[in-house]
Parts: C-alpha cells; sequence; structure tokens
C-alpha cells in the first residue's frame, strides 16, 4: 500500500489515461450509473444460453451497440480454474 514507486510506469500510466480519453471521445456517458438491477436489465435468471442472450442485448442497449455479437458458449472450466467464493455460485466465465 506504501510503494516507493508508482506501481505502473509513467508511459503505462500515460497509455491508460489515453484510452479512457479516446473512449470518452466516442462514447456518451449514461445519464446515471448503469447498476446490475431490473432497471436496467430484463433478462430474466437464469444460466442457459437463452439467458446469456439476453443479457447481451441489455448490454448492447445500455452501451447503444448495433453490430451483431455472436455468443459463443465455453467448455467448463476445470475445477482448478473455477472461483469459489464460499459456493456462491459458480462463476469464471461460461460465455465468450
Amino acid at each position: 500500500m506504501f510503494w516507493t514507486t508508482p506501481p505502473i510506469s509513467d508511459d503505462m500510466a500515460a497509455w491508460v489515461i489515453e484510452c479512457f480519453d479516446w473512449f470518452d471521445a466516442r462514447f456518451p456517458l449514461p445519464p446515471k450509473p448503469i447498476l446490475p438491477t431490473k432497471e436496467f436489465f430484463g433478462a430474466r435468471d437464469g444460466q442457459d444460453h437463452e439467458t446469456a442472450e439476453a443479457v447481451l442485448r441489455d448490454i448492447k442497449r445500455l452501451m447503444h451497440f448495433d453490430l451483431p455479437i455472436d455468443l459463443i458458449p465455453l467448455a467448463r472450466p476445470n475445477a482448478e480454474h473455477r472461483h469459489n467464493y464460499q459456493s456462491m455460485g459458480e462463476v469464471a466465465g461460461m460465455f465468450q
């Protein structure tokens, strides 16, 4: 927490700032923060492909993104690569 040198180089910091500036110049800010609530997302609860497609549609709508995106299921990760936050559900991404 108390570094004697910055955690990233000056060049890397400048690149990060440039990336944010590029993004801000091309995409409008939402009128309020987008939260993972029913106010923003209409997808039903589930772990199937249809639910993933619905979440993707919501994200595209919120980002004003109209280009097609192919949602491809991934094979289930090996147990050693899965997260286990006290078994609150398997995460680590099932779709790409």
